[in-house]
């Protein structure tokens, strides 16, 4: 019974003293990874699928600075798609992700709602990685994570 007792009462300075280094070590953390230039993304990706036997899909990403928020506008053409996006960049300039804004004119199917993370871009030396998360390509081999889009300068 006595030692039950001692146990109720250091339980609550435990998780007190956990939350509490957690939280001051969280802000250090984040501001330390935060990286907000994100100037070296700035450009055109493009990637192109083919499906037999004749379906063709174009995904179009041009990342851009506009008052310090970064964007990606998504154009996606293909097989029964016309999907037109605006994403804001998180991340640093070892990776991105595209996270869902709004939808631009001339957009055809809503599904994704403000929040959803599309995609994301690594940087592997001179390859980007792509790990697509809301954003699925049309072919089932396409869909791991790995080299898709070129930058186009």
């Amino acid at each position: 019974m006595r030692n039950f007792r001692k146990g109720k009462k250091i339980l609550p300075l435990i998780i007190i003293s956990v939350y509490a280094l957690s939280y001051a070590t969280s802000g250090c953390e984040s501001q330390s990874s935060i990286d907000l230039n994100l100037d070296e993304w700035i450009g055109n990706y493009e990637f192109y699928e083919f499906a037999e036997p004749n379906i063709n899909m174009v995904y179009t990403i041009i990342i851009y600075e506009d008052s310090d928020v970064y964007y990606a506008d998504v154009s996606i053409n293909g097989f029964q798609t016309m999907k037109r996006i605006r994403a804001q960049l998180t991340g640093n300039s070892k990776s991105i992700g595209l996270v869902f804004d709004k939808y631009l004119p001339d957009n055809v199917f809503e599904s994704l709602i403000p929040g959803d993370v599309l995609l994301t871009f690594s940087n592997s030396g001179s390859e980007i990685i792509t790990e697509w998360i809301k954003l699925q390509p049309i072919l089932s081999e396409n869909k791991v994570e790995g080299f898709y889009f070129d930058k186009i300068e």
